[in-house]
């Protein structure tokens, strides 16, 4: 399995344990996933009219790498808030990656 390091990972200020902040993380992928549409479209040569809509498929790349960047730092951050520290956090990421080979998705 292939592994990045990820480092600096912002944590905002006002993280709570809150619903609010547990849907933050929600909103967040919601908005890469409708990113990552565009990059489909770009990839499989979707044809466009529609200037704006054209200008979301030519930059879909870098929204998607920024809206990703949000799901991460929103996660991070209702982490943060539950009490967790690096240290854990880096634990069970080790722990998800044994997770994902177990299961097949190298």
């Amino acid at each position: 399995m292939k592994r990045i390091d990820v480092r600096g990972v912002p944590v905002l200020k006002m993280a709570t344990t809150s619903k609010i902040q547990a849907l933050k993380v929600l909103e967040e992928a919601a908005e890469l996933v409708e990113a990552v549409k565009y990059l489909w479209r770009r990839r499989y040569g979707y044809h466009v009219d529609d200037d704006i809509e054209r200008a979301m498929i030519d930059n879909a790349k870098d929204a998607a790498i920024a809206e990703a960047c949000d799901v991460i730092t929103a996660a991070v951050g209702l982490l943060v808030a539950m009490g967790c520290d690096a240290g854990e956090i880096a634990d069970a990421m080790a722990e998800c990656a044994e997770r994902q080979e177990r299961r097949g998705r190298e």
